[in-house]
Parts: C-alpha cells; structure tokens; sequence
C-alpha cells in the first residue's frame, strides 16, 4: 500500500506544512485528499482527518513533571517507610504481649495443677472422715 508522503508527513492535523503554509487564523491548511494505491492497481482518495495532539511530541513540562514524579515517589517510599515502621513497633509490641501471655498460662497452668492435687488431698480426707463415721455409727 502506498501513501502520499503529506499524509505520512502528518500536514493537515492543524499544524504548520513543512513549507510553513498556514491560515490566516494561525491553524495549518488542510491536507489535499492522497491517492492509496492498493497492491492490486486500485487506488481510493484519502483525506486524513484533523488530530486532536501533536503527532511524535514530548510532554511540554518534561522537567517538571520528572521533578514531580521523583518527587512523588520520595513522598511514597516515606509513607512506606512509616508503615513499615509501625508494622516493625507492632510486631515487636505483639511479641512482648505473646510473652506475657504465655507465662501468664504457664502460671495458670502450674496452678492449676496444685488445685487438682490440693483438690484430690482434700477428697481422701473428706473419704477417710465419712469411712470414720460410718464406722463408729456400726460400732455404737
């Protein structure tokens, strides 16, 4: 497929022709419609159609807006930081609590095991004492 190299050239997109042809209100004259000519000898006019940017243009405030987006990111790796600062605090004030709980159910557990036993004492004497009674209720 072939195209007329105004067309290529991107004249007729309101922008200046290479010739620096423009309108008398600033705009760039249109393009004249380009011929295509198809592989098989058919050809058809082709009138590009007006672009709304600048074709192949770089940002217009490119150090600004480098010096936003670097500054954007320092604003990001400190927000970063801070939470990873408070998760370091976290974990170290869950893992002095997760201390703290397991002594206290260490304790627990070890008194819990001396009210079992105590519990277990107190049951023989209380079996001796109704053994005892019965035995002098036979008796008398």
């Amino acid at each position: 497929m072939l195209f007329d190299l105004s067309v290529i050239a991107g004249i007729g997109h309101g922008y200046p022709t290479p010739d620096g042809r423009e309108d008398s209100d600033g705009r760039a004259v249109a393009a004249p419609a380009a011929t295509v000519i198809y592989a098989g000898g058919k050809s058809s006019r082709f009138k590009p159609k007006r672009g709304l940017t600048r074709p192949a243009t770089g940002h217009y405030s490119f150090a600004m807006s480098e010096a936003n987006r670097t500054s954007n990111i320092e604003v990001e790796f400190k927000r970063l930081e801070k939470r990873v600062d408070e998760l370091v605090a976290t974990i170290h004030q869950l893992k002095d609590e997760n201390r703290a709980l397991r002594q206290r159910q260490d304790s627990h557990s070890v008194e819990k095991t001396s009210l079992l036993n105590r519990n277990e004492q107190v049951r023989a004497r209380v079996e001796a004492m109704i053994g005892r009674l019965r035995a002098m209720e036979h008796g008398a």
